[in-house]
């Protein structure tokens, strides 16, 4: 007998790049002034979970999405956390830039938001609570204990 298996799927990833033009929720997990990644060293980073409103991956949510370096990261640093952000990704040469969205483009967040209150409650929950538990990763990372490798702490 022969039995026929189906390949997964491949995680959803959030690539800013690809994704020039779109509009996106962003469910704003938090804010830390200092991860440390293998190649950059120390550098601010926001977490959250994006929902994809437009573009060829409506509807799509991604979590726990990290937004590295100074430039992207601070876009997000006043917010606190499990704040919903409406953004249109703008590229500006090699740089992201996340600016507000238009009075349209709140029409169709609201659309989104309408018809998935229930969920969005719980990604904003999980949102939150995601990031504080990666904070605190990133908290001994930086304090050097024999659990975590320092230049990894957001590694799952």
């Amino acid at each position: 007998m022969t039995f026929t298996f189906r390949d997964p799927d491949p995680p959803a990833q959030f690539k800013p790049a690809d994704n020039a033009g779109e509009v996106i929720l962003v469910i704003h997990g938090g804010y830390h002034p200092a991860v440390p990644t293998r190649e950059y060293g120390i550098k601010p980073a926001a977490r959250g979970t994006v929902v994809v409103l437009t573009g060829k991956l409506a509807d799509t949510v991604i979590e726990d999405v990290v937004f590295f370096g100074a430039r992207q990261s601070s876009q997000f640093k006043n917010a606190p956390g499990g704040d919903v952000l409406l953004c249109r990704i703008v590229k500006d040469g090699r740089a992201i830039n996340y600016e507000p969205g238009s009075a349209y483009d709140r029409k169709v967040a609201e659309h989104w938001i309408e018809n998935n209150t229930d969920e969005l409650e719980v990604l904003r929950d999980a949102a939150v609570r995601n990031f504080a538990e990666q904070c605190a990763r990133v908290d001994e990372a930086l304090h050097g204990t024999p659990t975590e490798p320092a230049d990894d702490p957001w590694a799952k």
